[in-house]
């Protein structure tokens, strides 16, 4: 979890400052932080980050209605609407997600739900190439499923190639 730093690319969770949003607290409006930002209230709006080591994290009950585009998140509540993160994603089992993600390196346990597409960027980018603006946002348009037919076919041509 990101409370636990697994290796040194995962950010200093507990080395920096936390913004709390406790139960009961309800915010509208966008949000951007710096460090480390704890959700367990309802927040209506856009969260972005303004650093390549901020941290999110959505606790049981906690809840985003908007669209977050932060490194690292770690998702124990509630997300409605599209996620980018750029670093690192980590679905809990109680995660519950409606939207698109956008992603670099993700883990999901068992149980989570997620309602949209997934993303996943071809390389680690920098916070302003993973975490586009609103005026220029790329669109990623879902493979046509004739592509993928013959995509798979050629795939297993291919492995019977190779294997006998």
């Amino acid at each position: 979890m990101l409370g636990i730093n697994k290796n040194k690319d995962q950010g200093t969770y507990s080395k920096t400052p936390t913004t709390v949003i406790a139960q009961g607290t309800r915010i509208k409006g966008d949000l951007s932080f710096q460090g480390n930002l704890d959700v367990s209230g309802i927040i209506t709006g856009n969260i972005s980050a303004n650093d390549e080591k901020s941290q999110l994290r959505i606790l049981p009950g906690g809840c985003i209605k908007g669209e977050v585009k932060v490194p690292f998140m770690l998702i124990n509540g509630t997300v409605e609407g599209d996620i980018y993160a750029a670093k690192h994603l980590e679905f809990s089992s109680d995660a519950k997600v409606n939207g698109n993600i956008h992603y670099s390196l993700i883990e999901i346990e068992k149980g989570a739900q997620v309602f949209g597409n997934f993303y996943q960027n071809d390389k680690t980018p920098s916070l302003d190439e993973a975490l586009p603006s609103k005026k220029a946002r790329a669109v990623n348009n879902p493979v046509n499923s004739s592509e993928t037919e013959s995509h798979n076919t050629s795939s297993l041509d291919a492995a019977k190639t190779v294997v006998g």
